[in-house]
């Protein structure tokens, strides 16, 4: 699991802080300079790791996807597997873990000696074949949970654990940006979820999923010289200096909750010198 209670400069707890996840996409423009940028950013902001996008063949993706109106771009922002290396080393360097998301089935080989952790997005999270893929390698997988519905969770709990699978799973609305008043983060509650893969660019968002529950954000950034086409440097992508800010709102969100548990009360040291008063029988 991530190091969630690995303490950043500045967090002061006293509760667990969120892990959290610095997706880059492909906001590195096709150039490897960027993408080592990017590296750079989510380590002056304190995430805990830095995650990319990657596949194999452009041709593949659009025919996987039914999305064969994309090509092009995937053509643009495909990162070439070289990259893999030079980023995880840079993200290791900077104290982090590296990630990178895969969407075809045969790339799987390919990234998983080199990523901590794998990560689904939302548009594969109902191919079974491509979770139970996963599963062989034993490494934890988060999972983004946009676009499903009805008993969807049950079934996904059930296959994950005939399958010995290590989820994470996130909550996610499939829309870049989401409004602010379709969060709905009342889901992270409400399906025991353990996180929030955040489309927002809202700086605060991140704060509002800790206080539902949230202990693991992913949220999407970009550099201030990504290109403005590209379609991962829109509005829900946070600048670096927004990247900071939204992971002090999540630091401070989880520093305010604290430690207590429902049902319980635990010793707050800042009433200590109000015990004198206390009237007891």
């Amino acid at each position: 699991r991530g190091p969630r209670h690995r303490a950043r400069p500045g967090h002061r707890g006293p509760g667990p802080r969120p892990f959290i996840i610095a997706e880059a996409g492909v906001c590195h423009d096709g150039a490897l300079d960027k993408a080592l940028r990017l590296v750079e950013t989510a380590a002056r902001a304190q995430a805990d790791a830095v995650k990319f996008q990657f596949w194999s063949s452009s041709d593949r993706l659009a025919e996987r996807r039914k999305a064969a109106e994309h090509l092009e771009v995937y053509q643009r922002y495909r990162m070439p597997v070289g990259w893999l290396d030079r980023l995880a080393e840079a993200a290791k360097a900077s104290n982090m873990r590296f990630m990178t998301t895969a969407y075809l089935p045969e790339d799987l080989p390919i990234i998983a000696e080199r990523v901590w952790a794998f990560k689904i997005a939302s548009f594969e999270a109902q191919d079974w074949s491509f979770l139970g893929a996963h599963a062989a390698y034993g490494k934890q997988v988060f999972l983004s949970t946009g676009l499903v519905g009805g008993d969807y969770f049950t079934r996904l709990r059930a296959f994950a654990a005939a399958w010995n699978l290590d989820l994470t799973l996130l909550h996610c609305v499939s829309a870049y940006p989401v409004p602010a008043d379709q969060l709905n983060l009342w889901a992270i509650r409400e399906f025991r979820l353990d996180g929030f893969s955040d489309h927002s660019g809202i700086e605060a968002a991140g704060g509002w999923a800790v206080l539902a529950g949230a202990k693991d954000l992913e949220v999407h950034f970009r550099l201030e010289d990504t290109d403005p086409a590209n379609p991962d440097a829109g509005r829900h992508a946070l600048t670096p200096d927004g990247l900071a800010t939204y992971i002090l709102h999540a630091d401070h969100a989880a520093m305010v909750m604290g430690t207590a548990h429902y049902g319980e009360r635990r010793h707050i040291p800042a009433e200590d010198p109000m015990q004198r008063f206390v009237v007891r029988p």
